[in-house]
C-alpha cells in the first residue's frame, strides 16, 4: 500500500515542480506604469534616454526572458517608456528589429509617423511601435521601403 501511494505522489510532485519552473514570464509591457522599485532586477543605467523630441528621462537596464530592455521613468519613478533593440524579441505581430519598413507597414494599425529629431515609427495593433531613423539627426532624410527597424518601443 505504501509503495503504491509513493508511486502516485512522486509524479504529482515532479509535475508541480516542472509547472512552477516553466511559468511564463510576464509580458515586458506589464512594467509600464509601475514604480521602478517594483520592477525586479532593474538596474540604474546612470544615463538618460530620449523618449521623444526634447524629452530626456532617467534610464534603467532590465532583462525579461533573456531580452535586454531599456526603461525610462518619469519624475515620480513610474516607468513610462520601454524599448529594446534586440533582434531576438518579437512583438505579438512578430515584428522584429531588422525587418523592413515595408513589412512593418503591412501589419501597422497607423501609418508612418515622424517625430522630428527623434525618429520615425509605425504603431502596431498591440501597442508596440517599430522605430526607424535616417541621417545624423534621425529624421533629416526620407525613409525608403527597405529601411530597417532600429528598435521597438512602448510608451505609457
Amino acid at each position: 500500500m505504501r509503495r503504491t501511494a509513493l508511486r502516485l505522489v512522486i509524479p504529482v510532485i515532479v509535475l508541480a515542480i516542472a509547472a512552477g519552473g516553466c511559468a511564463p514570464s510576464p509580458k515586458p509591457e506589464s512594467v509600464l506604469g509601475k514604480d521602478i522599485a517594483e520592477v525586479p532586477s532593474a538596474k540604474d543605467a546612470q544615463s538618460l534616454v530620449m523618449t521623444s523630441p526634447g524629452s530626456l528621462q532617467k534610464s534603467y537596464a532590465w532583462t525579461s526572458s533573456g531580452t535586454p530592455f531599456q526603461l525610462a521613468v518619469d519624475e515620480t519613478g513610474k516607468v513610462v517608456y520601454l524599448s529594446t533593440d534586440a533582434p531576438s524579441f518579437a512583438t505579438p505581430e512578430n515584428v522584429r528589429v531588422g525587418m523592413s519598413l515595408k513589412d512593418a507597414l503591412l501589419l501597422a494599425s497607423h501609418g508612418l509617423q515622424k517625430e522630428t529629431g527623434w525618429g520615425y515609427y509605425v504603431t502596431l495593433p498591440s501597442g508596440w511601435c517599430a522605430a526607424l531613423t535616417r541621417g545624423e539627426t534621425m529624421t533629416e532624410q526620407d525613409l525608403d521601403q527597405e529601411t530597417p527597424i532600429k528598435w521597438l518601443f512602448r510608451r505609457k
